[in-house]
């Protein structure tokens, strides 16, 4: 979960990295709603290969990345960091491919060079106690806060118990509200991808927590 998505911010140009992050959580409520349709569909029948179909169906995606991944190149921000400013410069050509306009390329590339100069000057007066310290304290809480914020939505609630919880709730057919709720999910998640490049994030994380808690707080009050 968290190595793709440094890859992501470290590949992807600029203007598209909040789109491809969203692109990222689609494929992940994609893969749910598949998944979720598959046990849906397996359930009911008898024996071991009820659980052993939706099993062997997760291992497709690892099979897929453990054979594609060596093809991928790393990103040019690692090389850098390794001082390899010529492998640095043709991963970038490789991620951007033949038709992009290398005039861009090449001022791509040393922006990346100038934040990653910077960032290593910093970096040598930094110590680990810092974040602990004056602003960088403040951007330390911030950054726990937003990840609690996260998990205090309900969404992984929802994503692992969502089926039981419809069942004891005296659904019928939990696997099928499960189902509803992906698809809700994913439909949401598509619709990101444009708000992503247009709206603050800010104004995303508020609106979106806000809505979040008072869902969680309709279905406790129910």
């Amino acid at each position: 979960m968290t190595s793709p998505q440094l890859y992501i911010h470290e590949s992807t140009p600029p203007h598209w990295r909040g789109a491809m992050l969203v692109m990222f959580q689609f494929w992940i409520s994609l893969g749910s709603t598949i998944g979720t349709i598959v046990v849906n569909y397996t359930a009911p029948l008898s024996g071991r290969i009820s659980y052993q179909i939706p099993l062997c169906l997760l291992f497709l995606v690892p099979v897929l990345l453990t054979i594609v991944s060596p093809f991928i190149p790393d990103s040019p921000r690692w090389f850098l960091s390794h001082d390899e400013s010529e492998s640095a410069l043709n991963a970038l050509r490789r991620l951007r491919g033949s038709h992009y306009d290398q005039t861009l390329v090449a001022a791509e590339f040393q922006e990346i060079k100038e934040a990653w100069v910077i960032e290593k000057e910093l970096a040598r007066s930094a110590s680990i106690f810092d974040m602990f310290r004056g602003t960088d304290l403040r951007r330390t809480v911030l950054s726990v806060l937003a990840v609690c914020m996260q998990g205090a939505s309900g969404s992984m609630f929802v994503i692992i118990y969502g089926t039981s919880f419809f069942l004891i709730s005296g659904s019928t057919k939990p696997f099928q509200d499960s189902i509803i709720v992906s698809c809700i999910g994913l439909a949401s998640v598509m619709g990101m991808i444009g708000f992503s490049r247009y709206l603050a994030r800010r104004k995303i994380l508020l609106a979106g927590s806000a809505m979040q808690a008072i869902s969680m707080l309709i279905i406790a009050i129910v």
